[in-house]
């Protein structure tokens, strides 16, 4: 294939056509100079951005193949050089980047050398150009867990998910006892293959997934554990069986559970009653010993979440202990996505290699149909064009509901900036533009300024709780918790004793880091 050929965006052979024919991109700089690695790899559009790193669609010239590219890029500390390809460090955080340079490096190679592990996405080559280090990994054809649950709009059941889930399980006990930890297991990350297969996706550092290091660290809400709000908190294969419990719930249930950070007061599951009754009791069990927020009580490795999963060795939860949602919930019909799960475990994989084939089959026409509707939707608006509105008032109300409203409404609002605020709450709106009761055209844009809430908050009181509940507290209202373990011969192992040179009640800057001092028993 001619490289001039390529389609940036999808890497497929769109030939001497200005337009790609498959996705329908145009590059409007013809003269833009592409990005070459290892004299091998071309390196396409972007598909995704955190603070660690960046992620490519590539092309591998050798194999003539798709691949995905992960380029090291931790943009609080580091920047584009003149040539618009090299990494280089800010001023004064060169040692620091070496650093995580080295951590983003080693892990990969260790994930390169268990890519033969099934059900992981392998990881074909590593290296170190530009100043940084780069990740090739295979690209998989496919729908995530989150897809397929969303679209349809129906939870599985049991037996369906269970073909789906049990060889994950054998996957992550594998890399547990490679050393190696995902910290990042969400429906989103399990990614099933057009030949029914699932795929473990989105392998990060522990430096990206655990609050201290980046401004911005990813956690996924619902899904991340409450020991990875705290700085220095130890992360073990018992944070990667929260995430997967998590994911199981959200499987099975179709809506995540609370975030850690709700749930360190009370950590049981709601469940409506209309679903609890197609989940063995086993399987609430042990998605509720695999969502316990004290890290200690919790199933401690895969192969122990995979035995509790199993009817013969599983225990029970008493009715009593689990807190079940009195109303039902209502069910969604969706046309377009109708998978119809049948019982009985004989039938069960059948059943789901033929949903997922169908919605592949199908994928291409709702697409376009979506986009014959937006495209008449579309023209519809162009004829009231000169139709003026009134604009609301939206100072002090809350920014979510404003923007969820604005999808059914004669306006569209866009967020500029969050600032700090003593008079109006978080989330809700400050100031906007235009200023209310002004007229303006339908369809116009209104800017509003949301609140971060003041900037100086009072510390919580902590003492005498176990330290998810005080990490969670702190991090609800805004701070950084850093795990201190002393000894105590007043306070028991595992509870906090209070805050290291500072006292319940103080008013401390948003954003600081609180060290808890955790006791760990008599010396």
């Amino acid at each position: 294939m001619n490289l001039e050929s390529l389609c940036m965006n999808c890497m497929s052979n769109k030939g001497d056509l200005k337009k790609c024919p498959f996705c329908g991109y145009a590059d409007a700089s013809n003269d833009k100079k592409n990005l070459f690695l290892q004299d091998k790899y071309v390196v396409g559009n972007k598909i995704s951005v955190n603070s660690e790193s960046i992620c490519y669609i590539g092309y591998d010239v050798k194999s003539k193949s798709k691949v995905h590219i992960r380029e090291f890029f931790p943009s609080d500390i580091c920047l584009r050089d003149v040539d618009g390809f090299t990494v280089v460090a800010k001023e004064s955080c060169a040692e620091k980047y070496e650093t995580l340079k080295s951590d983003f490096l080693n892990y990969f190679r260790l994930l390169a050398k268990v890519r033969d592990i099934d059900a992981i996405v392998s990881v074909y080559d590593i290296f170190c150009e530009y100043g940084t280090v780069y990740v090739i990994s295979e690209i998989i054809d496919g729908l995530s867990l989150y897809e397929l649950i969303t679209q349809n709009n129906k939870p599985l059941d049991w037996d369906a998910a269970k073909i789906l889930f049990m060889p994950v399980i054998s996957t992550f006990s594998k890399l547990g006892l490679a050393n190696i930890l995902h910290l990042g297991i969400n429906p989103k990350c399990l990614v099933i293959g057009k030949n029914g297969k699932v795929y473990i996706s989105d392998f990060s550092t522990r430096n990206l997934r655990q609050v201290g290091v980046y401004s911005n660290f990813e956690f996924n809400l619902g899904f991340s554990a409450p020991e990875q709000y705290v700085k220095n908190c130890e992360l073990t294969q018992a944070t990667d069986v929260y995430s997967f419990a998590a994911t199981l719930f959200f499987a099975l249930v179709g809506f995540a559970p609370k975030d850690a950070s709700e749930r360190s007061i009370d950590d049981r599951l709601l469940i409506p009653v209309k679903l609890l009754k197609n989940i063995p009791p086993y399987v609430v069990s042990a998605i509720s010993n695999g969502l316990k927020v004290n890290a200690q009580q919790r199933t401690q490795t895969f192969e122990a979440l995979r035995d509790e999963l199993t009817e013969t060795s599983a225990k029970y939860l008493s009715q009593d202990d689990m807190d079940v949602q009195k109303n039902e919930l209502l069910t969604k019909q969706n046309k377009r996505y109708n998978l119809k799960w049948i019982a009985g475990s004989a039938l069960v994989g059948l059943a789901l290699c033929v949903a997922l084939f169908a919605f592949f089959a199908n994928n291409k026409n709702v697409t376009q149909n979506e986009n014959m509707s937006l495209q008449d939707e579309f023209s519809l608006q162009g004829t009231t064009s000169e139709d003026n509105i009134i604009v609301p008032d939206f100072v002090g109300k809350s920014f979510e509901k404003v923007k969820a409203n604005s999808e059914f409404s004669d306006y569209n609002v866009f967020l500029s900036e969050k600032v700090f605020s003593d008079d109006v709450e978080d989330g809700k709106i400050v100031s906007q533009t235009p200023l209310p009761d002004t007229s303006v055209k339908k369809g116009s844009n209104i800017v509003v300024t949301v609140s971060k809430g003041p900037k100086y908050r009072e510390l919580p009181e902590v003492e005498g709780l176990s330290l998810s509940q005080a990490a969670a507290k702190l991090s609800k209202v805004g701070f950084v918790p850093v795990q201190e373990n002393i000894y105590s011969n007043s306070v028991e192992q595992g509870s906090v004793i209070g805050y290291k040179s500072r006292e319940a009640g103080e008013k401390v800057e948003v954003g600081s880091e609180v060290t808890i001092l955790v006791s760990k028993g008599q010396f």
